[in-house]
């Protein structure tokens, strides 16, 4: 017997997807937000959050910097912002970053080159209106 067997063959596509998001830590007054610096997967914008399709292999996560910042990437991302999937992987890479607050340091320096006999703790410092001690820093 002879025949002719018709059939369908179904190619189903597996997505690789990485989800690049972010986090600001506003310790210390720190004003800026999530929306505050770019994101980028690849060179290529991507909104914090979103799943962005991509093909098996190495990418980089990365961001436009702040210099009042420290990013660090906790999560699928390396140090760097590289991560390696494979296809089918659904991963998020996470950039935190971290406000670097600002430090005053007042000092007080007494001359009593000409016949004085006071120091620098007779002489109260403040700033802002807050009392603050001779070579301390304030956040």
């Amino acid at each position: 017997m002879g025949g002719t067997v018709a059939g369908t063959t179904t190619t189903r596509v597996i997505p690789t997807l990485i989800s690049v998001s972010k986090v600001v830590d506003r310790d210390v007054g720190a004003s800026p937000t999530r929306s505050d610096s770019a994101l980028f997967l690849d060179g290529n914008s991507v909104t914090s959050g979103g799943s962005t399709v991509v093909p098996a292999g190495t990418h980089t996560a990365s961001e436009t910097s702040n210099p009042n910042y420290t990013p660090t990437f906790p999560g699928a991302c390396n140090s760097q912002g590289t991560i390696t999937v494979a296809i089918g992987d659904t991963v998020e890479c996470t950039i935190t970053n971290t406000f670097i607050p600002t430090t005053i340091k007042v000092t007080k320096v007494v001359d009593n080159a000409g016949g004085g006999t006071l120091g620098g703790t007779d002489f109260p410092l403040f700033l802002d209106g807050n009392s603050v001690t001779s070579g301390g820093s304030t956040v």
